[in-house]
């Protein structure tokens, strides 16, 4: 799923000339330079672009679970869908190059709203991610020409085939998750009167859509949903074999309950695929793993991803933190479990503050809690610097730290307390689960809601 509008990016692109961009130009900003709107983003070379550029629109195209077309994942407003138009027309559509060149003058089109809030709090945006991904591109960029910017098709498909997934996360919803359709017909928030929703109306419709890019297509991230639960996942990935497009770069955001369905195994299909990155989907380990995103089973996720590690050695695995109300406190020792069983490094942990629901926002907080919870971070960035004496990764993982204690006071939204102790209640009885016995300081929360409850 995309997870608070915020796990679900591509995490890298090869370096490589773009067949599907068209002739492109190298150009120097010196109007930008003179107005200080430059600047590096990118660790390989200087790339001179203006600081609010981002490259998305000029490469991807994300399709939702509902067949909704979009530059990325976060961006606020659709641009066409799948059922109406298609992938080729949306992509060159008016609505689209009106984006482009807002990015080329300089502008930040009011869609891009979740990333320049978290830029401003300091902390890591998929903009960031997608400028750091895409760093050829973004050489190769012109912007005195968009028309010549961008082929006749996307080189990278953001893809969420539907919304099947077997988890039920709590900051999750039917939208993205079918798991979620029993519980949300009780509480009357379903999308549909399916608990599965679909984006494309069949796999021959799939396939007619993207065929005019099935040659340029570079980049294909799936998320879902569950992608490796899905039908029309493992049937792509043997279509590409197939056709001997095994040089594609596959990406994914998982939460790693399964490696196979039925038949058909992902690390054997992985085997052919030189460049694939998998984020593996985690907020919490143990108890709280399991409430936050219910289904979730930590023995099962370490058990795969050691897999993983054996049989695809070339699989670059990262582990995709969405932080929230509930697990925030709870940071220090998902670090812990996942260095210690997982075999992961402090640079293979990306986090990222969750934006919605606002009521499971960590800004929920009461100050003086904010205050317990910055230190115990900083307690915890202590002893890492004790332990990690000479880690490079260890400076990255400082700076993400940073980054939440500076986006939990960056607003106060405590006034959405009682909605998320509600909640809370709601999920509690449905699911015959314990907030309280599990989520740090819940229990304060709870008085400080009732004396904000009308």
């Amino acid at each position: 799923m995309c997870r608070g509008g915020s796990e679900d990016h591509p995490k890298m692109a090869r370096s490589r000339s773009a067949n599907g961009l068209g002739s492109l130009i190298d150009v120097v900003f010196s109007k930008l330079l003179s107005q200080n709107k430059v600047s590096d983003l990118t660790s390989g070379f200087f790339v001179m672009v203006p600081k609010s550029l981002c490259i998305a629109p000029f490469v991807n195209t994300h399709i939702s679970v509902s067949g909704g077309l979009k530059p990325c994942c976060e961006y606020a407003d659709e641009h066409g869908n799948v059922e109406t138009s298609t992938v080729s027309a949306a992509w060159r559509s008016e609505r689209m190059d009106k984006i482009r060149k807002m990015f080329a003058e300089g502008k930040t089109p009011a869609g891009c709203a979740r990333c320049t809030e978290r830029e401003k709090s300091g902390a890591r945006s998929l903009r960031d991610d997608y400028n750091s991904a895409y760093q050829y591109h973004l050489k190769q960029l012109s912007l005195t020409d968009v028309e010549k910017t961008v082929g006749d098709f996307p080189i990278s498909l953001d893809l969420r085939f539907s919304n099947l997934c077997n988890l039920k996360c709590r900051i999750c919803y039917h939208g993205f998750s079918s798991k979620w359709f029993g519980d949300a017909k009780k509480m009357g928030l379903t999308v549909g009167d399916k608990a599965v929703i679909s984006s494309f109306k069949s796999p021959e419709d799939f396939a007619a859509q993207i065929a005019p890019g099935m040659q340029t297509i570079q980049t294909i991230y799936f998320a879902g949903g569950e992608p490796l639960m899905l039908d029309e996942h493992y049937n792509l990935l043997s279509d590409l074999i197939k056709n001997d497009r095994t040089d594609i770069n596959l990406a994914y955001n998982s939460n790693m309950s399964f490696l196979s369905l039925r038949d058909k195994s992902i690390v054997e299909l992985w085997k052919h695929f030189p460049s694939v990155a998998l984020e593996a989907s985690i907020d919490a380990v143990g108890e709280l793993g399991a409430l936050v995103r219910n289904g979730f089973n930590w023995e099962t996720f370490q058990q795969n991803i050691a897999t993983v590690r054996e049989e695809c050695p070339h699989v670059r695995i990262t582990f995709g933190v969405t932080v929230s109300v509930m697990t925030i406190a709870a940071l220090p020792s998902l670090c812990d479990g996942l260095v210690s069983e997982c075999k992961a490094k402090l640079s293979d942990i990306a986090m990222r503050p969750l934006q919605d629901p606002s009521f499971y926002r960590m800004q929920v907080m009461p100050a003086d809690m904010k205050q317990t919870v910055e230190r115990k971070l900083r307690d915890h960035l202590a002893q890492l610097r004790m332990s990690h004496v000479g880690d490079e990764c260890l400076r990255g993982y400082i700076q993400q730290i940073e980054g939440m204690i500076s986006f939990m006071y960056d607003s106060d939204y405590s006034a959405e307390l009682p909605e998320f102790v509600r909640m809370a209640s709601t999920l509690d009885q449905l699911r015959r689960e314990d907030t309280e016995a599990l989520v740090e300081g819940f229990s304060d929360m709870k008085r400080v809601a009732e004396t904000l409850t009308p």
